[in-house]
């Protein structure tokens, strides 16, 4: 009888030197993929895994007969990696197996990742000037995988699409990117964008990964071969979504002086056996905050990831109990970047790191003498509404600039002045809050309206924007209820999300309501 896929990589780490507490086990949980979890009681304090140096898969590991030295030079580390684990030879992979068995499918990417739904999925390919027929194309040669975890409870496109509510569109016109979330999208609503998307950001990053491949290793046919385009975009994602931050550490005493950084952060990018199936918790409260868990009480800490000349380690920072799932951080990220980057959204109880950006709906209310006082200033533009629905300073000063007038507020600013003093009339502190209020009720307005949209699209309208691209996907081989589910769980995302926007408007006007009261 075969062993289980985690059996096979703990029995890999036992051989390879890799320290794995007694107590810790990666478990499957059905529909919710693999995590790692505690079979008895562990205290605070104690080393779960440790990962010598030796096993920290980074492009050193990289054979030069699959891409030399030279054929490096101007490739992301990020595409070095998914070439290799894409396209390396069967002998190269062959002792990563165990580890790589363990990895999720690309489905599980494709479902919940928005840069392979529908419109965002044709700038990829149209950015990689694609002309094949999607319909032919399959990932058959793809073994199919356990699933990877949602843990649900970081440019435009030229033509957007104008979809009716009826379930009926205009063929001269494009999907609405804001269906998505502002900050994925790059807009809160048809007429007004942010200035810049996070989905644009990782387009271009995903299509720039591709070409240098393509420049550097011409015979793999990369992007006309539709298998070889599937293999690289299963294995992007798995670094994506699977790397660590790594600098290497000095290698003896006689080389104290540590490896400076790139200074692009993704090029310090490494992948480790094992710590690769930790799920994601947010960064903790203050310690000042925190009570350690009682028996009854399922509240954890993250543990702590270190790194060290000997290697990677993970140690708890409070007490877990069994049966209860170990988490670290993979940091302070918005819930936009989570869905983004791994294709999950947090409760917006839990991640204490999100916001949202208003700088769309602030500006579109200012003169341009107004963004000009702001530009001259430091202050143009990043206003954010913060996950308990507090303002930032830098919205705040927008408020105060509206009410005290250009050259005052320049006083205020040059001076250091407190804003609620320069304020001579009586009514200045209840404009001031009227203004911040009623930008937030606009965004709680087009969080209804966009809401509004999605619930009453129709299966047609679902199916070719949320549907699954045959260009990285089974699709062909799916049945239309398949489809349909696909296109649901889609949807629920954006819902999920702009009911999260939804809320922390609400405690955001809430807030500032409250003021003084």
């Amino acid at each position: 009888m075969a062993h289980e896929p985690t059996q096979n990589l703990v029995e890999y780490c036992s051989a390879n030197g890799i320290n794995i507490h007694t107590a810790v086990q990666p478990k499957t949980v059905p529909g919710a993929g693999l995590g790692v979890y505690a079979l008895k009681y562990i205290k605070s304090g104690e080393q779960l895994i440790h990962v010598p140096t030796r096993h920290i898969f980074t492009t050193a590991n990289i054979p030069e007969s699959f891409l030399s030295k030279s054929a490096r030079k101007g490739i992301a580390v990020h595409a070095q990696l998914a070439a290799f684990f894409a396209f390396g030879s069967e002998q190269d992979l062959q002792q990563y197996r165990p580890w790589m068995a363990t990895w999720p499918g690309l489905d599980d990417f494709v479902e919940t990742m928005p840069i392979f739904w529908g419109y965002w999925a044709e700038q990829v390919l149209d950015k990689l000037g694609w002309t094949a027929d999607i319909e032919s194309m399959t990932d058959d040669h793809l073994p199919k995988r356990r699933r990877v975890s949602d843990k649900s409870s970081h440019g435009h496109g030229t033509n957007q699409r104008c979809i009716k509510t009826d379930g009926t569109d205009s063929a001269s016109l494009k999907q609405p990117p804001f269906w998505l979330s502002p900050a994925l999208s790059g807009n809160w609503h048809a007429s007004r964008t942010l200035g810049s998307s996070l989905l644009g950001v990782m387009i271009e990053k995903l299509v720039g990964h591709m070409k240098s491949i393509v420049e550097a290793l011409p015979d793999l046919h990369l992007i006309e071969n539709n298998q070889q385009l599937t293999k690289f975009l299963h294995a992007w994602c798995q670094v994506n979504t699977r790397c660590f931050y790594y600098v290497p550490a000095p290698t003896s005493s006689k080389h104290k002086t540590k490896t400076k950084p790139p200074a692009d952060p993704n090029e310090a990018m490494a992948l480790c056996p094992f710590m690769d199936l930790f799920n994601h918790m947010a960064p903790p409260p203050p310690r000042d905050t925190f009570v350690s868990p009682t028996p009854n009480d399922t509240t954890q800490r993250p543990c702590k990831v270190r790194y060290t000349p000997t290697g990677f380690t993970v140690t708890t920072d409070s007490s877990i109990h069994p049966n209860h799932e170990i988490l670290f951080s993979y940091g302070a990220h918005t819930n936009d970047a989570l869905w983004l980057e791994y294709g999950f959204l947090l409760p917006n109880s839990t991640n204490t790191s999100d916001f949202i950006l208003l700088d769309a709906l602030i500006l579109d209310t200012l003169q341009p003498l107004d963004e000009s006082t702001l530009e001259d200033h430091g202050y143009l533009g990043n206003y954010t509404l913060h996950h308990d629905g507090s303002t930032c300073y830098r919205t705040e000063m927008v408020a105060w600039l509206l009410v005290l007038g250009r050259a005052k507020w320049r006083k205020v600013v040059e001076k250091s002045l407190d804003p609620e003093k320069a304020c001579t009339a009586p009514t200045g502190k209840a404009k001031y809050k009227k203004t911040i209020v009623a930008w937030l009720e606009r965004a709680r307005g087009l969080a209804m309206e966009n809401t509004t949209l999605l619930d009453e699209m129709g299966g047609d309208v679902l199916l070719e924007h949320f549907g699954t691209m045959a260009a990285v996907a089974r699709v062909q081989r799916k049945s239309e209820e398949e489809k349909l589910e696909t296109s649901r769980k889609r949807r629920g995302m954006c819902l999920a999300r702009w009911a999260q926007i939804s809320d922390m408007v609400e405690r955001g006007i809430e807030k500032i309501e409250a003021e003084d009261q």
